[in-house]
């Protein structure tokens, strides 16, 4: 979404999980996903979402906004990991992500809300879109299809600052043909 909104092009390879074993001693750390930049690995999704923000000014106009972002994305990041993405048993996976939904990512979520006082029309940091605000919009996104009602009503701040990111030109084109994905 980051190259999106910089209208920057970009070849997204997805890896199908048949083909993991093959290609996962390939990856710096064993994981995905990693981005290359002139043949150059950068492994582990927050250093992506930094760099990314870095590069596109996407992470706020001053240190302390750029601070901000990172605390938002961090705050984000550490709660949403313990959603048992690779969890087999579909009854198992289901009820432990109901779980950390509860007990990790919507307190994250009623502080976030907090911070949107006063700034309902604005952005979760600053005046300017960030990096932040998609992280805001893909979480959201993902736990309204477990707890719409729940979402709707605890955090009205943040499902209309998901909207409004969902609604940038860029944004909404990529949503619209993004490529289906089982997470």
């Amino acid at each position: 979404m980051m190259f999106a909104e910089a209208d920057v092009a970009f070849e997204d390879i997805r890896v199908e999980m048949k083909e993991w074993p093959n290609i996962k001693p390939q990856m710096p750390f064993g994981q995905l996903p990693v981005l290359y930049v002139e043949n150059i690995p950068i492994p582990q999704s927050g250093s992506i979402i930094r760099y990314l923000g870095r590069e596109f000014g996407l992470n706020g106009r001053s240190s302390l906004e750029t601070a901000q972002v990172d605390m938002v994305e961090r705050r984000i990041v550490c709660a949403m990991s313990k959603i048992p993405i690779f969890e087999k048993d579909k009854a198992k996976k289901i009820k432990k992500t109901k779980e950390v939904m509860l007990s990790d990512v919507f307190p994250v979520y009623e502080k976030l809300e907090e911070m949107q006082k006063g700034n309902e029309d604005g952005f979760i940091v600053g005046d300017e879109f960030t990096y932040a605000d998609l992280l805001v919009y893909n979480t959201m996104f993902f736990c309204k299809i477990l707890f719409p009602d729940y979402v709707e009503e605890k955090f009205p701040k943040l499902v209309k600052l998901a909207d409004k990111v969902s609604r940038r030109p860029r944004i909404a084109k990529w949503i619209e043909n993004r490529p289906k994905c089982p997470f």
